[in-house]
């Protein structure tokens, strides 16, 4: 499973559904903001999108610790476990390093740390160097916001655990036996059943839904959890076997490094691996002919540029170019203009190859004095569908389809000559009969 394990987190994160547990939920206020907002847009994306569920025990505990937790967080961080013991003689830089790899290292900013680094060893510091530790504590990289986050997270559902599930459970977890939650049991406020409970709910959910899950946990250093560094193998065999789905139990931070991949995808990264250009070569390959049929007719017909270097072509006065056939389109490019709440706003150039004729009309006759091969650069404004924006990044998640709105420029690249089909030669000076200039053509032009 661990051999896999990019692959089955890929057809997850696609089509099954996300849980944290209450560590996790709490690291958001724990985490500097530069780390904490990666997962702040993780859980604000899977909420969008319907793939972020929590438990009601989570819910239940989540919401009497968070107000606690985001309140005494910069004390127990910083006055307790920085400030206090740098006024000390010595300083005991053992235990400032102990707080400084707590929260997953991710709890100060690279700055802090930085400073921190610059002293780091000395018996004493002097109170300039205090001051401006302490002003450094105060700065973040960004201003988050969690609460309307968190109320929108926070919403129980229907999945609950009998009192017949529940006595199960307590029964399993009293006989000892190794099972999530298992070291909690000297717990002593009523929650040592809980990791067992969510578990079982979790188990309950993925049957509910017929999805496979990912749960993501900041309790790892617990063997009840993880056993060497990885969720233990019978949890992942118990799940499958009582829901006939997969879970994949992971570390919050291990979580980021998996699903940075599609948050912090650029527009140009999404076009390459979406199917984005195929959509664009199958509508002009087959349902927009008619459209940039008409729009290189009118261009053809408007152009200043294309009737002077036919006749340099066919070494004669050319009434009119009319188009043949549009042999093919290649797209060349494709770039982003700008983005809103909606859309990811792009131009989209073709590459149109096209055939036409040199068409001339004298004494009441209709003729062709040859044909050439025309290459076109055809701009085209198209969007993109944005399924989530971040209220802190610049992330975008984009859907997978491509909507094309018009036809903005058309230049011409280049025209090569094509075949002269008539004996009829013209007069360097050409004279045309007496309907020159009442011209109408059996085609259409537009």
């Amino acid at each position: 499973m661990n051999g896999g394990k990019m692959i089955k987190f890929d057809d997850v994160w696609r089509d099954g559904i996300v849980s944290f547990d209450t560590c996790s939920l709490g690291r958001m206020y724990e985490w500097e903001s530069k780390y904490a907002v990666n997962i702040k847009d993780a859980l604000s994306y899977l909420l969008r999108v319907g793939k972020l569920w929590e438990s009601e025990i989570n819910i239940q505990e989540f919401s009497k610790q968070r107000n606690a937790i985001k309140e005494s967080i910069y004390e127990q961080k910083y006055i307790k476990g920085i400030f206090n013991n740098l006024k000390k003689r010595p300083i005991p830089w053992d235990k400032i390093k102990g707080t400084l790899n707590r929260w997953e290292k991710n709890g100060f900013s690279e700055e802090f740390r930085q400073l921190i680094d610059e002293i780091y060893g000395n018996k004493v510091i002097t109170e300039a160097q205090y001051n401006n530790i302490v002003e450094k504590s105060k700065s973040n990289t960004y201003d988050l916001d969690f609460e309307d986050l968190f109320d929108e997270i926070l919403v129980p559902d229907e999945v609950v655990l009998t009192t017949d599930e529940k006595s199960e459970l307590i029964h399993r977890y009293d006989s000892g036996v190794m099972c999530p939650g298992a070291e909690d049991y000297k717990k002593k406020n009523g929650n040592k059943y809980n990791d067992l409970y969510i578990w079982k709910l979790l188990q309950k959910k993925s049957e509910q839904e017929q999805k496979d899950m990912i749960f993501v946990t900041a309790d790892t250093a617990k063997g009840d959890w993880f056993f060497e560094g990885k969720p233990h193998l019978k949890y992942l065999q118990e799940f499958k076997e009582n829901t006939e789905h997969e879970i994949i139990i992971l570390s919050l931070t291990d979580f980021w490094k998996e699903c940075k991949r599609y948050l912090d995808m650029s527009v140009e990264q999404f076009i390459e691996i979406s199917s984005i250009k195929d959509q664009l070569e199958e509508k002009y390959d087959v349902f927009n002919q008619e459209e940039l049929f008409k729009a290189v007719g009118t261009f053809l017909y408007e152009s200043d540029e294309i009737k002077p270097k036919l006749e340099d072509i066919v070494d004669c006065c050319v009434d009119e170019p009319e188009l043949n056939e549009l042999i093919g389109a290649t797209i060349t490019d494709i770039d982003m203009e700008y983005y809103d709440e909606e859309n990811v706003y792009l131009t989209v150039y073709l590459q149109i190859e096209t055939s036409f004729e040199a068409c001339n009309h004298t004494a009441g006759e209709d003729w062709s004095a040859g044909s050439a091969t025309m290459i076109l650069l055809v701009s085209v404004l198209a969007d993109v569908p944005v399924i989530w924006e971040s209220d802190d990044t610049e992330r975008l998640v984009l859907k997978d389809e491509i909507y094309v709105n018009e036809i903005a420029d058309i230049k011409v690249l280049r025209i090569d000559e094509g075949v002269y089909e008539d004996d009829y030669e013209c007069d360097e000076e050409c004279e045309f009969g007496e309907d020159e200039g009442n011209y109408e053509s059996d085609d259409e032009y537009f």
